[in-house]
């Protein structure tokens, strides 16, 4: 596909109102980890605006039959999802989607369910959510860290167990509520493209702990808002509900020194990184502001009227970071959005403790 075709397909994209939002919670608790914990009553006002805003909550296979035909997603849609099972959802968020007769999904990890572990929900009570809107989907056996290779293990079991941590989900989760729907949430978010691919090739859809609005076509890189800790906040809540994907294409990310990288975990000799791409108008470009985990605002260069890149401040911390780019959609105060997830690893080859 020509470069033109691209562009006029993007332009055509940014004129239209495609705006799926994925909203991702763990704990709906005051008493649990904080990073990872939404209150009750800041869960509730979400579903509150949620409503005020007119905004149409979609299930699960509302939202599937949207991704695998590339249809163009509908604009204030919102699908509102849970990570690992805890009992929290059962006790405090379910009640209340109940009462609106709102969907939404529960992607758990089935061995903490079938060993019975302490804050936990049980197979009970999932197949009662099943039945009254929750679609029950794969999240691992273990919630293991997948990027990374157990002592011993080459690629290929490598590949061999986390297949297994995925099979062996599914299966439990169809046997137990009958749901098979063959979609995945990474576990701390982390992924590569030979994760990707192997999910790929046995028909899975995956989903991210990356921020940002749904494109049309995507399957293995799908971002969600994380509302755990400070991220739930009201204001914040708002612009990202209000969110809209960002039309750029050309995207890259390589090293300060120009070399490009092709997956999720950097190098140990990468200490900088930059990101490249294009967008459909001048305007937007102008006005297009990229944040870095933990450093602030990047440092911006505009190679063109279209064309801008964002460096880091300064050598990456280990572990889990990422590119935010926002800018006004000039809409209702809307903001277009897109986030770059990367990891990176200690100096001597390991990995940070998270």
């Amino acid at each position: 596909m020509s470069k033109l075709i691209i562009f006029l397909a993007l332009v055509l994209y940014s004129l239209t109102s495609e705006a799926l939002v994925i909203l991702q919670y763990h704990h709906i608790d005051r008493s649990t980890p904080a990073s990872t914990s939404t209150s009750p009553e800041i869960f509730y006002k979400h579903l509150k605006l949620i409503e005020a805003l007119n905004y149409q909550v979609l299930s699960l296979e509302q939202v599937l039959q949207y991704l695998k035909s590339q249809k163009m997603l509908p604009d204030k849609a919102v699908l509102i999802t849970f990570d690992d099972g805890y009992s929290s959802i059962f006790t405090h968020a379910y009640p209340a989607l109940k009462a609106k007769d709102w969907p939404f999904v529960i992607f758990i990890n089935t061995q903490p369910i079938d060993q019975q572990f302490a804050d936990f929900m049980t197979w009970r009570q999932l197949r009662i959510m099943s039945r009254n809107g929750a679609s029950i989907a794969n999240h691992s056996v273990s919630h293991p860290h997948m990027l990374r290779y157990q002592p011993g293990e080459d690629t290929a079991s490598w590949e061999v167990r986390l297949f297994k941590e995925v099979s062996e989900a599914e299966r439990r989760i169809k046997e137990e509520t009958g749901h098979h729907y063959k979609v995945f949430s990474y576990p701390f978010g982390e992924y590569n493209r030979a994760i990707q691919d192997l999910l790929e090739k046995t028909g899975y859809i995956a989903m991210g702990q990356h921020s940002g609005a749904v494109t049309a076509g995507q399957t293995s890189d799908i971002p969600r808002f994380p509302m755990g800790g400070r991220y739930g906040e009201t204001d914040s809540f708002l612009t990202k509900l209000t969110s809209k994907p960002l039309p750029a294409y050309e995207l890259t990310i390589r090293s300060e020194t120009g070399i490009p990288l092709i997956d999720g975990v950097l190098p140990l000799t990468v200490k900088n990184l930059v990101l490249d791409f294009t967008l459909t108008n001048a305007e937007l470009a102008a006005s297009m502001k990229c944040f870095v985990s933990q450093q602030g605002e990047s440092t911006k260069v505009v190679e063109s009227a279209l064309e801008v890149s964002f460096e880091t401040n300064h050598p990456l911390p280990a572990g889990r970071s990422r590119f935010n780019c926002t800018a006004p959609a000039d809409e209702e105060n809307r903001f277009y959005w897109l986030s770059v997830p990367f990891v990176v690893k200690n100096p001597d080859g390991t990995w940070a403790e998270e």
